[in-house]
């Protein structure tokens, strides 16, 4: 998993040089992080939405669960199949996509922003009306419905 210690500045201090047990919850001056790298749970790429609830899209290390016909394997956020070919549909510059699937370790997030917003709506749905006019129903794999 690969786990990385992080300060407030971004830095990535050795965690065997931090005296942990001067810390408490209030005063924890560092946050966590999965290291960079293909076998990284978010995969090569992640994109950020303006939202309240912390959720984003994502690659994925875990290419295998496309093939899955239950796909809710994660607590939100929304796994991508094709992360480079979106991005390449919304940047101006493609990416070089040889270099992203190399899933070079350690490598430092490098941060691409839109030309122009894009909005995203995601809709959580246990029924829906398909052809023929016939409902169905899925399951509340979140447990969202009352």
């Amino acid at each position: 998993m690969k786990i990385q210690v992080v300060n407030s500045k971004g830095q990535v201090p050795d965690p065997y040089r931090i005296n942990w047990k001067k810390f408490t919850r209030q005063n924890f001056p560092y946050r966590f992080r999965q290291s960079t790298g293909c076998d990284n749970a978010l995969g090569i790429m992640k994109f950020n939405l303006n939202s309240p609830y912390s959720v984003y899209l994502h690659d994925t290390n875990l290419k295998l669960a496309f093939n899955f016909s239950r796909r809710y394997l994660s607590h939100g956020c929304v796994r991508i199949q094709k992360p480079v070919a979106l991005a390449n549909k919304l940047l101006e510059e493609p990416l070089d996509e040889a270099f992203l699937n190399a899933g070079i370790k350690g490598q430092q997030p490098v941060i691409k922003l839109l030309p122009e917003p894009v909005p995203v709506f995601i809709l959580y749905m246990t029924a829906d009306v398909m052809a023929g006019k016939t409902v169905h129903y899925f399951a509340d794999s979140y447990h969202l419905v009352k």
